[in-house]
């Protein structure tokens, strides 16, 4: 990402739904529309500061998405909650669910579900 903001200083990275958020950990797309780029981040903060953060720099096609894990190595689900609605746009049905743990070969898919069906689905890579 550094050696990014290095090619293209100018470049505006911008925020987009979904946002996910649970405890101390918040997921988010963005994208930085003059370049046609969308990615994906996963944070944990501590104190109003991110103290660890993934970048999914890579969106994959649906044909491109893994298969589901026993084990995803963190899984976000956004509560029901007016309020974290209003002050953040959280909104229900959204989750965000990271598969594998090797650096670099990392997955996150965001998908929201009605009715217990997703939806809408997106998948990113590291």
């Amino acid at each position: 990402m550094h050696q990014f903001q290095i090619e293209a200083p100018d470049a505006l990275v911008v925020t987009h739904q979904p946002k996910v958020a649970r405890g101390d950990w918040t997921a988010t797309i963005g994208g930085i529309p003059a370049l046609g780029v969308r990615m994906a981040t996963v944070a944990q903060w501590r104190g109003g500061q991110i103290i660890r953060e993934i970048l999914f720099m890579r969106e994959l096609p649906a044909e491109e998405a893994p298969r589901p894990t026993a084990r995803p190595s963190l899984t976000l689900t956004n509560p029901d909650n007016e309020d974290l609605r209003r002050a953040a746009g959280v909104y229900p049905g959204w989750s965000c669910v990271i598969h594998g743990s090797a650096l670099g070969g990392r997955t996150v898919t965001f998908a929201r579900r009605e009715k217990g069906l997703i939806v809408e689905q997106y998948v990113f890579a590291e």
